[in-house]
């Protein structure tokens, strides 16, 4: 097995400074030394995720204070509270319980760190919290269709955001409602099933004011309060799907569009954290990325990106100008949205859209 990369931060669930003396990327082999495949894509149910829930979930709350003033408090699970049900269940296919429960942040094409809430996607989430206002009715939405992916989404934190968002919208019935699709995407189906998912289910539950206003807390779950919330989603005609596996033509296949019609306007928004931090992975990440958005303006819609990341990233090759070079390749453009810098290594919020004339690019399969 290869030496694990990591990030080095101080805390295993961040809060942390920058990244520091990290390992190099490896090429990961097996016990017998063979390369490790990778995770084929796997589109998963809503339904299947929820009845993996655990009939009680610690939780902690960030907050996001986007306006002076004004809170947006955002629950997630506990890393602990993770570990502990990852280390009571059996082993999956897709990840030994070891993978996660550890210290190391990333074992490559086993465990993409997608457990442990990196810097640059609290950094997309308060970013998002001031553009979509979900504490004024999520006023700061676009009208009509709307789309959101997230790729390598792990605790999911800005997706939390949107959804906040659009619970907090007026509800109107279902028929006058317009499709909302929340796609959420991890290298790790344990990631979805462990966190991605419960954090969605906790938002909604902060939201319905079912969890106490203390900042870490213990809420139990049942059967009656999981079925309200896939029927509040319903209701709301909110669609929320997950993926697991690689970047590339193979996940694509597996993302739903919103499509344009002659009443509803289709917009497609595609988040990503800390997602260009290996040089090997950079190009599967950015052409599924830009592909998301073609095909979504390829079906009468207007689309765009938010990637949230490190200018570069120590000792594995990652950064910004490659991140730039490989989206010029493939007729996308990038536009600096929002950047933090004299912190050690500078981070920034690029928004990503397609050049006017370029031909669709088929990720790598």
């Amino acid at each position: 097995m290869s030496k694990p990369f990591a990030f080095r931060f101080d805390d295993d669930d961040i809060e942390s400074s920058e990244a520091e003396d990290a390992v190099p990327y490896q090429k990961p082999v097996t016990t017998e030394g063979e390369p490790q495949e990778i995770e084929k894509p796997r589109l998963h149910t809503l339904y299947d995720l929820l009845s993996s829930l655990p009939s009680q979930i610690s939780y902690s709350t960030s907050a996001f204070e986007y306006e002076k003033g004004t809170t947006l408090k955002i629950p997630r699970r506990e890393l602990f509270d993770i570990r502990t049900q990852i280390m009571a269940e059996d082993e999956t296919p897709s990840m030994k319980p070891s993978y996660g429960v550890t210290n190391d942040d990333i074992t490559p094409k086993i465990y993409e760190g997608g457990f442990k809430t990196w810097e640059c996607s609290i950094d997309l989430a308060n970013y998002l919290a001031k553009q979509l206002k979900p504490l004024a009715g999520g006023e700061g939405l676009p009208k009509g269709r709307l789309h959101i992916v997230e790729l390598g989404a792990g605790s999911a934190l800005p997706s939390l955001v949107v959804l906040s968002a659009l619970l907090s919208r007026p509800k109107v019935e279902h028929h006058l409602s317009p499709a909302i699709y929340l796609t959420v995407c991890d290298y790790n189906v344990s990631v979805l099933t462990h966190s991605t998912i419960p954090n969605l289910f906790l938002v909604w539950c902060a939201c319905s004011s079912l969890l106490s206003d203390n900042m870490e807390d213990d809420f139990e779950v049942t059967p009656e309060l999981t079925d309200r919330f896939m029927c509040e989603l319903a209701d709301r005609n909110i669609r929320v799907d997950a993926i697991s596996g690689a970047w590339g033509h193979e996940l694509l296949g597996l993302v739903p569009q919103a499509k344009n019609d002659e009443h509803n306007h289709a917009t497609t928004l595609v988040l990503a954290s800390e997602t260009i931090y290996a040089l090997p992975t950079l190009t599967p990440f950015t052409e599924t990325l830009v592909s998301i958005l073609r095909v979504a303006e390829k079906n009468g819609g207007t689309a765009s990106g938010m990637v949230a990341v490190k200018q570069v990233y120590f000792g594995v090759g990652g950064g910004v100008e490659d991140f730039s070079r490989e989206l010029n390749k493939i007729g996308g453009q990038p536009e600096l949205l929002w950047e933090l810098d004299g912190v050690g290594v500078s981070r920034v919020i690029l928004g990503v859209r397609i050049r006017l004339g370029q031909a669709l690019v088929t990720p790598h399969q």
